[in-house]
């Protein structure tokens, strides 16, 4: 049964997204595809960066945009604030934090971007077991790219877990 859920489709990514119904539909989708057109230029970029070989499918990403918070939770991303990677499923599950209640919609985006990154790293290097700094930095680092149309543009490093000494007595 799909009530309450719809979706968009575009180059890159499979949207499902939630929704109340009448009106409310109009603007969930408006906000899932703004959301597949902040992650199309990353995933080009992804796939600059990390060549798929040939031959070698990648599949068709899925985003799941959830309005609610329990909807969100049960998609298997309950532990997480507001997006992740569900490996269970290979979907990147977000939860549209409209009135802020957990986040910001910067902070949306950043955790989006970078399950977007775990999911392509798991669809480039199937069944691998990554290290966590190396997953966790990498996708850290594509979150600090911003769209800007079809291009991106990287912004200065806001992640506030990355920490540079500038003093070189401390090590």
């Amino acid at each position: 049964d799909l009530e309450g859920w719809d979706f968009v489709t575009t180059e890159r990514f499979v949207v499902l997204y939630s929704h109340d119904g009448g009106s409310k539909q109009k603007k969930a989708a408006k906000i899932a595809a703004e959301m597949a057109g902040t992650l199309a230029p990353l995933r080009a970029k992804f796939e600059a960066d990390w060549p798929p070989a040939d031959g070698q499918d990648l599949g068709y990403p899925v985003l799941r945009v959830c309005h609610k918070r329990d909807i969100y939770s049960a998609f298997g991303a309950s532990g997480e604030p507001v997006g992740r990677y569900v490996p269970e499923s290979g979907e990147v599950v977000v939860f549209n934090d409209k009135g802020g209640e957990v986040a910001d919609k910067n902070a949306v985006r950043q955790t989006m971007i970078a399950a977007a990154w775990q999911q392509y790293a798991a669809a480039y290097w199937p069944g691998t077991e990554f290290q966590r700094w190396w997953m966790y930095g990498t996708s850290d680092y594509y979150a600090q790219y911003e769209p800007k149309g079809r291009k991106l543009k990287l912004k200065a490093i806001s992640n506030p877990y990355v920490y540079f000494a500038t003093d070189d007595s401390r090590f």
